[in-house]
């Protein structure tokens, strides 16, 4: 099993996400490109409705460039009530499933830090899984479709 520590912060450190058990493909090792096919697949700006077990329904527009593993790969917004976006940073692609670490820049008192575990349904639809890095357990979930390529 291995650890990968990543260290997340825009003016300083803003905290780290320890996560146990993902194992970074070769392919998607520092500063190379994941497997084109897999990585392409997710490119596009994606919105739906997130559910929570702790508060109402939520939107969110998820925009994804490039994969490249520990470097910043796309943006997160989320409309009222939450008001609050941030930058994903690339951890795995593997066949239907991109794994991507979110740091929260501005509404940090409304939006959490976490991970997001985000599955392709179909060409224009994607489940997003947001974890929470405290538990590790999967807490909101939703179904974002593809806004553009």
């Amino acid at each position: 099993m291995r650890f990968i520590a990543i260290f997340l912060g825009a003016a300083g450190l803003l905290g780290i996400v320890l996560l146990t058990g993902i194992e970074a493909q070769e392919a998607s090792s520092p500063g190379k490109p994941a497997p084109a096919e897999s990585a392409k697949k997710f490119l596009g700006t994606w919105k739906g409705m997130m559910e929570s077990p702790v508060s109402d329904p939520f939107p969110v527009t998820v925009q994804l460039e490039e994969f490249q593993y520990g470097k910043w790969c796309g943006v997160l917004e989320h409309a009222a009530p939450l008001d609050a976006d941030g930058k994903l940073l690339g951890i795995k692609v593997e066949g239907n499933t991109m794994t991507l670490a979110q740091t929260v820049f501005r509404g940090r008192e409304r939006c959490l830090d976490g991970l997001n575990v985000l599955t392709l349904i179909d060409d224009n639809t994607m489940e997003r899984v947001w974890v929470d890095p405290d538990t590790g357990k999967p807490r909101d979930k939703g179904k974002l479709k593809r806004q553009t390529r």
